[in-house]
């Protein structure tokens, strides 16, 4: 895990002039791991498994910090432990679940309480991920690369990234943004500064308090993303779920320019996609009406081919936790930030 962010801690100066609340990078690694299997083995290594493994690397990043001014705003430690929060729902080593590569993680941990946002584990494993591959053309339609797919000053291929870590930039970005108002808030309530302007202003699409929606963007954030990894584990055979991920229609693509999804369902060439999908679907049995929504599997704000069959489904083949699947997607995506500038802190 690599300079994850914000651990925010208090630090020098001492009073009158501090101490002051800084955001520190947390670094830690696989080779640090603690507690890991006894009895299963992979090239005689141990295991990382649920609640029980951690990372202890030092130094961490927070070493600047101090203790004697309380350390981690919410876990009062520095050079704190690193430890997953999420992991397979169905591979178990001596009955624990095991972690996997990106999955996410938490650090500076103090008992059970951790200072850091949540963050993608990214061991090295992670890196041969078809996903990770440049692609000269839609690796969907195998047609030129769409305009979401590329940069419009340059004309190159978006960076790919896997699936599951699409989703889960999303939530980290959003948690990361949460854990700065949070701890804004209590240095308001500890009277070392004055509430900002900005934080009562009303948000335009919510009607909530910014500081309000902020945390509450990180909270359903939080929420979907651990939701998410459940049901894609419990359900990899959905309609709506590309498998095995990563390859094809699967592939998604690091989006930095936001609105290059945004004309993807005008003019006739979607019409047409849109129809053939219904008439696929109906030759496989399903009963779609003509006024149904169509869905991309892999999201156009992702790169996803605008207008192949293989990235499309109507919302009534969905059902149950599919159709949950669906929802709970397209949620994360739109927690999207919507500026240039933060796309770039979402996929950096």
């Amino acid at each position: 895990m690599v300079a994850a962010f914000p651990d925010v801690c208090m630090s020098p100066p001492p009073p009158p002039a501090g101490p002051v609340p800084v955001p520190y990078p947390n670094t830690s690694f696989s080779r640090d791991m603690k507690q890991g299997s006894k009895r299963v083995t992979i090239n005689g290594k141990p295991v990382m498994l649920r609640d029980q493994s951690y990372y202890a690397t030092s130094p961490l990043g927070n070493e600047a910090a101090t203790r004697n001014f309380g350390a981690g705003l919410i876990s009062h430690q520095i050079t704190g432990k690193t430890h997953f929060i999420s992991w397979s729902m169905d591979v178990h080593f001596e009955g624990k679940n095991v972690p996997r590569h990106i999955d996410l993680t938490t650090s500076n941990h103090g008992s059970n309480a951790n200072n850091a946002v949540p963050s993608p584990n990214l061991a090295q494993g992670a890196t041969s991920s078809p996903g990770q591959a440049t692609f000269n053309a839609c690796p969907c339609c195998n047609g030129p690369l769409h305009e979401n797919q590329k940069d419009p000053v340059t004309g190159q291929p978006f960076e790919t990234v896997p699936e599951m870590e699409f989703y889960g930039r999303i939530a980290q970005y959003r948690m990361s943004r949460r854990a700065e108002m949070q701890g804004i808030l209590q240095q308001v309530a500890e009277g070392r500064m004055p509430m900002p302007p900005w934080a009562n202003k009303l948000d335009a699409k919510s009607g909530l308090p910014v500081k309000d929606n902020i945390i509450r963007m990180g909270d359903e954030c939080e929420r979907d993303f651990k939701k998410l990894q459940e049901l894609r584990q419990k359900h990899p055979d959905c309609p709506n779920v590309h498998n095995p991920p990563d390859q094809g229609c699967g592939v998604h693509f690091k989006v930095l320019q936001p609105g290059l999804a945004g004309n993807t369902k005008d003019g006739g060439r979607w019409d047409s996609a849109r129809m053939q999908s219904i008439e696929d679907w109906r030759l496989k049995g399903h009963a779609i009406p003509r006024n149904d929504k169509i869905n991309h599997m892999t999201p156009a704000d992702a790169g996803g081919c605008p207008y192949s069959v293989q990235n499309l489904v109507p919302t009534s083949v969905l059902k149950g936790d599919c159709l949950e699947i669906e929802d709970t997607q397209t949620r994360l995506q739109n927690m999207m930030p919507p500026k240039n500038d933060e796309r770039k802190l979402l996929f950096r």
